[in-house]
């Protein structure tokens, strides 16, 4: 299992969790929100481009633009 880490504060975790879902078919992903990001538990540690689909899925859902990423 691995910790990734997505800052959004203005997302639902339903994106994230349906993005990951693409990732992982099958397996374990726990996301947990604190601090305005998702902490998300997964079988494997995803690599740039995953991450890069999870981040563009946060940015097109998110109701408010941010500066910070």
């Amino acid at each position: 299992m691995a910790t990734e880490i997505f800052p959004a504060r203005y997302t639902e975790e339903r994106i994230i969790l349906k993005e990951l879902r693409k990732i992982f078919p099958q397996g374990d992903i726990r996301i947990m929100f604190e601090r305005a990001r998702f902490f998300c538990t997964v079988p494997a540690r995803l690599t740039a481009a995953q991450r890069e689909i999870v981040k563009d899925a946060i940015s097109a859902e998110q109701h408010y633009s941010r500066d910070d990423d």
